[in-house]
């Protein structure tokens, strides 16, 4: 029988959705579901992933994006003021393309060339890529590294004609210390880079990371993917000495850079630096040693490989995989300090407040104490994710800790860690006053709809809205919402109506929860919460969502009120920060549990709202800044949304 996967392991190996696997499935896309055991088979899917990464299948191509790329980039944007000479970079990659020359081979006359310039050993002349013998050497230690990278290379002849012109371009200055790993990232392709989650990090990022790193007497300090070592080396810039220093990687390659970074960084000593070629989430590189310091930029990739995660869940005693490897990079970490050490990572900002990455925020917020977090902006050239460094201690916060926010505009604040929920995150952009409010809002008694026993209707998707969806009054159907008809209260009136047959549709509610007396309908795509109460039993479209909440609970009314306020808006946004309004995020907004005379109030409002009466909004966001106690400033910030 051939092998099949579920949807959920579908989309992990897609890099993708389960809602999209489903709609792939439903469009032809992917072929093959078995709608009762609710699998595809193996093959199906691999067949679909290698027509994305060959451009086969149009309507996806951009799924093929970065991650297939056949080009270079130079590892992030240059800068006059970096010294970087990027024409120096596009002529070797000319000589690479025009003589297919070997780029390792180049790596390795362009490090020759380097230590020459450091004084290791004097060059013969003419130019000759033979290794020079040990007595030309300034250091054995060098000369060793070297050796074994000549014989990797596995190349029996170095044409001098060939490598002549790349030993004889002159060494560039390149902001930072680590010229040979700049060039290793720039000479490396896009995609493989991409798929390795492997990105050379800025040099200001690295120095702003190992800043403050104070190297006591028999502290050490760890990279557990130091790639050619660029935090060993700001390490090394901060004042930690050659023994202090380790670090582990698989890529033998960067490893054999980061080694000879290390060496050139100290020129008095004479000895192999601390540095193991292996896979730090597998094995104990350094046996038992527990370090003061975990530091880096660990890979963001997504871990496609079925086994491997298996592998990690069975060494990390998970129970559910995580979709990224540097969650388990940062359960290694927690692993590798001592306890109350540092770990400090440079990170997507992803992990802040996407729900997939809700279970390790989790597991962070109980057992780290999170000293810091700084926004970097997007720092990798043609990568579209932000960056943050996150700054922890290896033992549990205690109960009045703040974590020090940086944004990368905006003056910097603090925020209760006992606040952050893993479920909603943290939006760091938010600045102090909306999380100063947020803050005030969670601890109100209150309650929230995930405990509520509401039901939730998607609207109606057709499959094919021309077919199915007709100007209101043409031929005698029902009226259907569109999310642009649902305004803040109440529904203007439909544009469009339908003939309601739902086995013909795409997807489609049971019609009860269409139907009920009274419900809520809101806008899906939205950056705004847009509320309206439904007590005609209509029909919403896709674009508008249905909720029905139980009366005993919460009052519909009472919630329209709140989440069309103000208040609600900047807590929404400053939460979540997105273009849908996800049930997950509403489930986790607070209902505050007011007294009775707030409760009638607000009632009140709402019934004058429902009938049109505008004048009553601003009333609404005062009797809730009143009641929670929100300062002149955070009044302000509501009245502006």
């Amino acid at each position: 029988m051939d092998a099949l996967l579920s949807v959920r392991e579908a989309a992990e190996f897609l890099g993708v959705s389960q809602a999209t696997v489903y709609h792939w499935a439903r469009s032809g896309i992917l072929q093959g579901y078995q709608q009762a055991v609710r699998r595809f088979p193996a093959e199906q899917v691999h067949k679909l992933q290698r027509a994305i990464a060959a451009g086969h299948v149009p309507r996806l191509n951009a799924r093929a994006n970065k991650r297939h790329a056949d080009g270079y980039r130079t590892p992030f944007p240059s800068r006059p003021e970096d010294g970087n000479d990027a024409s120096q970079i596009i002529r070797l990659r000319r000589l690479i393309r025009e003589r297919q020359l070997n780029p390792a081979c180049i790596l390795y006359v362009r490090a020759l060339r380097l230590l020459a310039e450091a004084g290791e050993w004097e060059p013969a002349t003419p130019f000759s890529p033979a290794l020079p013998p040990a007595s030309r050497w300034r250091r054995q230690s060098v000369a060793r590294i070297m050796r074994g990278w000549r014989r990797d290379l596995g190349v029996s002849v170095l044409s001098a004609a060939d490598y002549r012109r790349p030993f004889e371009l002159p060494v560039e200055p390149v902001s930072g210390s680590d010229q040979l790993g700049f060039l290793y990232q720039a000479l490396r392709r896009t995609g493989s880079r991409v798929q390795a989650g492997s990105f050379y990090t800025p040099p200001e990022v690295v120095r702003s990371m190992t800043a403050g790193l104070t190297p006591h007497d028999g502290f050490t300090l760890l990279d557990p993917g130091c790639g050619s070592g660029q935090f060993l080396l700001g390490a090394a810039e901060a004042g930690w000495e050659f023994d202090q220093l380790f670090g582990i990687d698989l890529d033998p390659l960067a490893l054999r850079l980061a080694a000879l970074n290390l060496l050139l960084a100290f020129p008095a000593v004479d000895a192999l630096p601390n540095l193991k070629c292996a896979d730090a989430l597998l094995t104990d590189s350094f046996g038992r040693r527990r370090f003061d310091v975990v530091i880096g930029n660990p890979p963001w990739g997504r871990l496609a490989d079925g086994e491997l995660r298996r592998r990690l869940n069975r060494r990390y005693l998970r129970k559910r995989n995580f979709s990224e490897s540097f969650s388990y990079f940062l359960l290694r970490a927690r692993a590798l300090a001592v306890p109350g050490g540092t770990i400090r990572f440079l990170l997507p900002e992803a992990i802040l407040n996407i729900r997939r990455h809700a279970e390790i925020r989790s597991e962070l917020l109980n057992e780290c104490t999170w000293r810091g977090i700084a926004e970097c902006g997007r720092k990798f050239s043609g990568v579209f994710t932000g960056a943050i460094t996150l700054d922890l201690l290896n033992i549990p916060p205690s109960p009045n800790h703040r974590i020090e926010i940086r944004p990368e505009a905006g003056p910097e604040f603090q925020l209760l860690q006992t606040s952050l929920k893993p479920e909603s995150g943290l939006v760091i952009q938010s600045g102090p006053l909306e999380n100063s409010i947020w803050e005030k809002v969670s601890r109100y008694p209150h309650r929230t709809l995930k405990d509520s026993g509401a039901e939730w209707a998607l609207g109606i998707v057709t499959g094919n809205n021309r077919k199915w969806l007709l100007p209101v009054g043409s031929r005698g159907g029902e009226p259907i919402v569109r999310g642009v008809e649902v305004q803040p209260y109440r529904l203007a009136p439909a544009q469009y109506e339908i003939f309601f047959d739902p086995k013909k549709f795409q997807q489609c509610a049971p019609e009860r929860l269409y139907r009920v007396p009274e419900k809520l309908v809101y806008r899906f795509i939205s950056r705004r919460l847009v509320f309206a109460l439904d007590r005609k039993g209509v029909l919403t479209l896709n674009s508008a969502n249905n909720l029905i909440v139980p009366p005993a609970f919460y009052p519909m009314k009472l919630i329209a009120v709140l989440f069309n306020s103000g208040l609600y808006q900047l807590l929404f946004r400053s939460r979540f920060n997105t273009h849908k309004v996800l049930r997950s995020d509403l489930e986790q907004l607070p209902l505050p549990d007011f007294p009775a005379p707030v409760r009638a109030e607000l009632s009140g409002l709402a019934d004058r709202l429902l009938a049109g009466d505008a004048s009553a909004i601003s009333r609404v966001d005062v009797v809730l800044a009143s009641v929670l106690g929100l300062t002149e400033a955070e009044k302000v910030l509501v009245t502006e949304l």
